[in-house]
């Protein structure tokens, strides 16, 4: 629903939706940094409804995943202190 609204938004005002992408992405890098699982899920998974409406392409929500799931299992294995660095680059 909120996808489709930003959609319809995109036609006619691409610098509001624009701000409201780096407002999801900022949201979704705290998201991760306070290990606030659920929100950073909620994120994704609007960054996500937004590839059906043309609003963000499916390649870099394809990047964003995989780039969660290779810096969560860094987390987990104790590979990589970045934590959050290795997807959120500011």
């Amino acid at each position: 629903m909120y996808a489709a609204l930003i959609g319809l938004l995109n036609v006619d005002d691409y610098n509001f939706v624009g701000g409201l992408l780096q407002l999801a992405a900022s949201t979704y890098c705290e998201a991760w940094q306070d290990l606030d699982h659920s929100k950073a899920r909620l994120v994704l998974r609007l960054l996500a409804s937004l590839v059906v409406v043309h609003v963000v392409s499916a390649g870099s929500v394809f990047t964003l995943i995989t780039d969660t799931v290779t810096a969560a299992t860094d987390m987990a294995t104790g590979r990589g202190g970045r934590g959050a660095g290795g997807i959120c680059v500011v």
